[in-house]
């Protein structure tokens, strides 16, 4: 099964490829995952700028998106043949495609200026944009039937002062924003408004899909880490006992110092969490992890309590054939000594997250 212990997630972003020049085929990645170990593809269906690659009744084509084509239905079909779970992933809150159309949309500070992450706006769901969200989620699970379905940068600010934060903050608590910002009762309700936000995207899905499992980016999702919105393990876990999905914590692989926040924040949810551990350098990371370094991480993290994930990026060397077998094997050799790391006493899930560059094949193949 995709989900299994020992997940390996060949992770696939189409616009790190050229589809001009038809760079992203199917079937030629998930024929490269499957023999390279993978039973999952992890594919952004919409992407951190607002664009969609398959036909969407709401979202735009992505650039370059090749007339005719369907690239997560194309995905779907290839993951079927080769037995590999498909598990597409949208971004929720950045989106430049509509910004311009729908100012009305963006997260807003204190001083009215929009936000955005290095250029990219953010809108807030607490607008009609969730409506928009919403829409692109039911149509992915009912088209595609994937197995999972990743929701990442569901991001409510807590300095958001735009009109929808105002309406919905009158409306729940009868609180006025101007007064009530930075205060406890509002840090209470934009948590729990957090919550509802989430609960409404992943009902969604699940209402197509009954057993479909929802994984949030938890770095990204202000509760989770417990800084913004304050330290509270124990309605988080509430919170994902009634919606019965997996859960993900984004961890960087340079902050070690994070693993016993981390670690200890799961052991209080009483579930594991996917922490991921760079190889490769990441645009952001502050340099490239060699194996030794990874193999420190990686025990950190299980010594957690939770799930190491390795994302390589790039056509790096670890991303040929030898660098990935030997990758492999490093995790197949890691595995058999987590039990002991582990604070549950499980086999800890590894993810090897591969994106353009990895799919790389010999001539002939």
């Amino acid at each position: 099964m995709w989900d299994e212990a020992g997940l390996v997630l060949y992770a696939v972003d189409p616009g790190q490829y050229d589809l001009t020049l038809g760079e992203l085929d199917a079937e030629r990645i998930c024929r490269r995952a499957r023999s390279g170990g993978g039973n999952a593809i992890r594919l952004v269906a919409h992407s951190m700028q607002g664009y969609a690659y398959f036909p969407s009744e709401f979202a735009p084509l992505a650039p370059g998106y090749e007339f005719g084509r369907d690239y997560v239905g194309e995905f779907a079909e290839a993951c079927r043949r080769h037995g590999l779970g498909l598990a597409p992933a949208l971004h929720v809150a950045g989106n430049e495609a509509v910004a311009a159309s729908r100012p009305d949309w963006r997260q807003t500070g204190p001083d009215g200026a929009p936000h955005d992450w290095g250029g990219t706006p953010v809108m807030c769901l607490n607008t009609s944009y969730l409506d928009y969200v919403t829409g692109i989620v039911r149509e992915v699970v009912a088209r595609y039937g994937p197995d999972c379905l990743c929701l990442d940068h569901l991001v409510t600010l807590d300095s958001c002062r735009c009109r929808g934060c105002e309406r919905a903050l009158r409306d729940d608590t009868g609180l006025e924003l101007a007064e009530a910002a930075g205060g406890e009762a509002y840090r209470d309700w934009r948590y729990a408004r957090t919550e509802r936000l989430a609960w409404n995207l992943a009902m969604a899905a699940k209402a197509i899909r009954g057993d479909l499992a929802v994984v949030f980016g938890g770095s990204n999702w202000r509760p989770a880490r417990g800084r913004a919105l304050g330290w509270r393990p124990e309605k988080t876990s509430e919170w994902m006992d009634n919606l019965e999905t997996g859960f993900a914590l984004r961890w960087y692989g340079q902050e070690l110092e994070e693993a016993d926040l981390i670690g200890a924040y799961h052991r209080a949810l009483g579930k594991q969490g996917w922490c991921w551990v760079e190889y490769a350098p990441l645009p952001y990371s502050l340099r490239a992890c060699p194996q030794a370094e990874l193999r420190l991480k990686a025990g950190s993290v299980i010594a957690a309590g939770c799930r190491p994930c390795v994302w390589t990026l790039g056509p790096m060397p670890p991303a040929d054939d030898s660098g990935l077998e030997a990758l492999h094997g490093f995790f197949a050799q890691f595995g058999g000594e987590s039990a002991a790391l582990s604070s549950e006493g499980s086999l800890a899930r590894t993810a090897v997250l591969l994106s353009r560059g990895a799919d790389e094949v010999v001539e002939g193949e």
